[in-house]
């Protein structure tokens, strides 16, 4: 069953999910949300809890465009709070905020409470929530790139700003937003800075038979440590041998 919340944002009881794919969630009942985005009686209540209820411009934001993640507001997403799962739909997320939203208008959006939610899945790339000692915000979403068999690899993603100048040999007359990402294990739920390397992913590997195994095979197969893709392939190969 889905239950609308407005014309662009849904809720759906999820069945049977896989909780291999749930970061330790579990399936149960949902109840049903109904309403608008003006209905505060229900946004108020348990639907309120997730959400920062604001009617929000868009365009009133100091950073536009190239803060977004995702190119454009097409995603799909399933947010997870305890042991329940809600299926999102136009979700997105604002790097220079750290926010997850969705889009309900055309310039109107849904600030997730990222205090009360404990993962988000995006277009099948999962979002945790850790703490960063180090980082202005203290509770982030950080990005698996790969987190079983005890080697965690994370990123966090953030926003430069490459100030304009007036100097037309330059050619900036504006600021710009540059995406970039750092990488991290993490210590429980603190994130721990570390760089993507050859080093520092085979040091999580305990068996030294292995971290030899995924050396030799990411050198057969021209494989690269600085690579999230390529360092998934890795640790997906070397630890499939022991199954």
């Amino acid at each position: 069953m889905v239950t609308m919340v407005s014309p662009l944002l849904f809720f759906a009881q999820v069945e049977n999910a896989d909780p291999s794919n749930l970061v330790g969630a579990t399936t149960s009942d949902y109840a049903s949300f109904t309403g608008s985005q003006y209905d505060q009686s229900v946004l108020n209540g348990s639907f309120g809890s997730l959400t920062n209820v604001q009617n929000l411009k868009y365009g009133d934001m100091l950073t536009r465009g190239d803060n977004l993640l995702y190119d454009n507001w097409e995603n799909y997403g399933s947010l997870y709070v305890g042991d329940k799962v809600y299926r999102l739909s136009n979700v997105n997320f604002d790097v220079k905020l750290g926010q997850f939203m969705t889009q309900i208008q055309s310039d109107s959006l849904f600030i997730y409470n990222k205090y009360n939610i404990d993962s988000i899945s995006v277009n099948q790339r999962m979002f945790k929530k850790f703490y960063d000692p180090a980082g202005n915000e203290k509770i982030v979403f950080a990005e698996v790139v790969y987190d079983a068999n005890g080697v965690r690899i994370l990123k966090n993603h953030y926003v430069k700003e490459v100030e304009g100048s007036p100097n037309p040999m330059i050619n900036r007359p504006t600021n710009k937003l540059v995406k970039r990402s750092k990488y991290y294990t993490a210590n429980d739920d603190t994130l721990v800075p570390m760089s993507l390397s050859k080093r520092n992913v085979l040091k999580q590997i305990t068996d030294p038979k292995l971290a030899e195994s995924a050396k030799n095979f990411a050198k057969e197969n021209r494989l690269s440590f600085n690579s999230d893709e390529d360092v998934i392939t890795i640790l997906k190969y070397t630890f499939n041998q022991t199954e």
